[in-house]
């Protein structure tokens, strides 16, 4: 995955942590963590935070099959991560899918309606966070 992936991915995430207009603590951990592993200074969050570009080029930037599937997978696990997924987070991250051409019946954590079972979300976390880039040996 590129720098301008990585970005855009990060970017994206951001605006799932505050699409509900309330900033989980759970969520802004999730997020830390995320922006940790990819070893993102606070000049390139600051850039995200700051310049936000709209949703829609944000996604244009994610190519890669790998970036797509890391980002669906991230977007559902901040959406449940503070233990509810509000109708605005499964909105958004359905939407995100269709624009990514992505397909809820590849992702594990969708129930037979389409809609996100949270509990199947959460027994994946650490299989998500493993496919980010890793933590440098201590």
């Amino acid at each position: 995955m590129d720098q301008e992936e990585v970005m855009s991915l990060v970017a994206v995430l951001a605006f799932m942590v505050k699409v509900d207009e309330e900033i989980h603590i759970s969520e802004k951990e999730t997020f830390r963590i995320i922006c940790n592993r990819f070893d993102l200074k606070s000049v390139d969050l600051n850039q995200i935070l700051v310049n936000p570009l709209s949703l829609r080029h944000l996604l244009q930037d994610i190519h890669t099959q790998d970036a797509k599937t890391l980002l669906v997978n991230l977007l559902a696990l901040i959406s449940a991560k503070d233990g509810i997924i509000c109708h605005s987070e499964e909105h958004s991250l359905l939407k995100i899918m269709e624009i990514l051409g992505e397909s809820i019946s590849d992702y594990p954590f969708f129930d037979q309606q389409g809609m996100l079972n949270i509990d199947k979300v959460l027994n994946y976390e650490m299989q998500f966070l493993a496919k980010l880039p890793p933590i440098d040996p201590i």
